[in-house]
């Protein structure tokens, strides 16, 4: 099994923001990763992203509204932010790069979650919620 090594993101940004809790999913992080890079291809420079959300304990998915199944709990899912391109950017960008299995625009909250949740036939599912 192939190991994720954080290159340009750390700990504190992945685990649980009330209790610190980390888990550490290879596959996610290895797709957080690489879309990285798919980013700085893309648009042909240094592209940041900020995960604000990783890791979730059970107490603070249920605290901001969480899926009962979220990603979150297991470690494949991060809600992302760039200080280098809009969120419809990274959004649209996510989509592009089917590095996730799902991809969500939060208009209200201005950022974009992703997730390396199996699906069916390796989809790729997309929305935008005014949230």
């Amino acid at each position: 099994m192939l190991e994720a090594k954080l290159q340009n993101f750390v700990e504190n940004e992945i685990q649980c923001r009330c209790c610190g809790k980390l888990i550490v999913n290879h596959e996610a992080l290895i797709c957080l990763q690489a879309f990285r890079y798919f980013l700085n291809r893309k648009f042909n420079r240094n592209t940041r992203i900020t995960p604000t959300c990783g890791t979730r304990c059970c107490q603070h998915n249920i605290d901001v509204g969480g899926a009962k199944g979220s990603k979150h709990l297991t470690g494949q899912a991060f809600d992302l932010t760039s200080p280098d391109i809009s969120y419809k950017q990274l959004f649209e960008a996510a989509v592009e790069s089917r590095l996730f299995s799902t991809v969500i625009r939060y208009d209200k909250s201005l950022f974009v979650h992703v997730d390396t949740g199996k699906r069916k036939n390796y989809a790729v599912v997309s929305w935008i919620w005014d949230k």
